[in-house]
């Protein structure tokens, strides 16, 4: 166990509990991100903001996660997961209930950008707690069952927002629901001691995640999350735009999008099933080839049907396909590691998470057919596949290295 919050052994309290919160921490962070792209075409035209300046905003929140998760997760090795966890729900919950008092573009940006702090703080907490509740053999189905929640919160958020849900009043109820989650964090996990740590271990994380042990397990991990985020941010931030640029109203870009959460959530179990199966890096690497297809065919579809069925084909395979590598994240580290490994993954994840939403904005801004645009972020999610394929090669042969070493 890390020395974040045990929960096996006499003293624990029981394992569906810490699975349950976990899972609606998973939901409540599902919803508030989820929430910012949903309303984006209500809030935007009333406020005054254009595409570049949504994009701007879009990369504040993955910018602000970015920088939580560089800390939050060897904050949680440090102090205990279920501390820093209870903390920053805490901090995101406080400027998700801000966001609607926002109306200037500097001011909105500033609140994201702290919200997203927030959110990068509870993320690596939740990656280690969910690989120290995980039975063995089923790491990446216990994953699935706490992470299905994100995806189920971008679902009641465009279920209540297509239902005509002001965005002042989303924002709110995503922020009472933060706080309210925080005293069943508290009561769901015990602080274990620190486990013993390496000597390399006592001068800097960093150090060790680059050491000759770690170096190609950290860097392949680092691309993957990297290009990966890349590609499914822009997918999920800006199909919503996309639906609108075809002429539809709000509602259905929502509706839209509640396929994809909806699809997303079978896809989270069904290539966690897969993983636990036939080892992860089929499962996952499929899913980043299936989506080339449905990107494409986004510069295609006119009709109302085809774009729920585009929006629910997305959420698959993009849900399965970053969900998974949360496991893989996890289970690359030793327990003292679990966090800061986790967090570090996170931290290059949220620098595609970035670069995705500027570089959509910028592109929707401008004459460049969607079909052209589409093809560039295939070409990102191909080449996710090929790495994940790598990844799978360079863990399998530093297991037998290390097999091979006791015996």
């Amino acid at each position: 166990m890390s020395s974040s919050d045990a929960v096996a052994g006499p003293a624990s309290r029981p394992t569906w509990l810490s699975v349950a919160t976990c899972f609606l921490v998973a939901t409540i962070e599902g919803y508030d991100i989820q929430i910012l792209s949903i309303s984006a075409p209500r809030f935007a035209p009333e406020l005054g903001f254009s595409s570049g300046a949504l994009g701007w905003i879009f990369g504040a929140v993955s910018f602000g996660i970015m920088i939580g998760s560089s800390v939050g997760g060897r904050a949680g090795d440090v102090f205990g997961h279920k501390t820093v966890l209870a903390a920053a729900i805490a901090l995101f919950g406080t400027f998700t209930l801000l966001t609607p008092l926002c109306r200037s573009f500097e001011t909105f940006l500033a609140v994201r950008t702290l919200t997203g702090i927030g959110f990068g703080i509870a993320l690596p907490n939740l990656v280690a707690l969910a690989a120290n509740v995980a039975a063995s053999g089923k790491a990446f189905r216990t994953n699935a069952a706490i992470f299905w929640g994100v995806p189920l919160g971008a679902v009641i958020a465009a279920a209540l927002f297509s239902r005509g849900m002001g965005w002042q009043v989303a924002f709110t109820g995503g922020g009472v629901a933060a706080f309210a989650c925080i005293p069943l964090v508290l009561l769901a996990f015990n602080n274990a001691p620190p486990p013993a740590r390496t000597p390399l271990a006592r001068t800097s994380f960093i150090a060790e995640l680059l050491s000759d042990t770690y170096r190609a397990r950290s860097m392949i991990i680092w691309a993957i999350f990297a290009l990966a985020y890349l590609v499914s941010y822009f997918a999920a931030i800006w199909l919503p735009m996309i639906v609108s640029v075809k002429g539809y109203p709000p509602e259905t870009a929502a509706s839209v999008m509640l396929s994809y959460g909806i699809l997303g959530m079978i896809g989270i179990f069904a290539t966690g099933w897969a993983c636990d199966r036939f080892s992860f890096q089929l499962p996952i690497a499929l899913c980043w080839i299936a989506i080339i297809p449905v990107l494409v065919s986004t510069a295609f579809a006119k009709d109302v049907v085809s774009l729920h069925v585009i929006g629910g084909l997305t959420g698959f395979f993009v849900s399965g396909g970053i969900f998974s590598l949360y496991s893989v994240a996890a289970a690359g580290y030793p327990k003292h590691l679990r966090g800061g490994g986790s967090g570090a993954a996170l931290a290059w994840a949220r620098l595609g998470a970035i670069i995705g939403p500027l570089a959509g904005g910028w592109l929707l801004g401008t004459d460049v057919p969607i079909f052209r645009i589409m093809s560039i972020f295939s070409l990102i999610a191909f080449t996710t596949a090929l790495l994940v394929i790598v990844a799978g090669r360079i863990f399998d042969r530093e297991a037998d290295l290390a097999e091979a070493a006791r015996s």
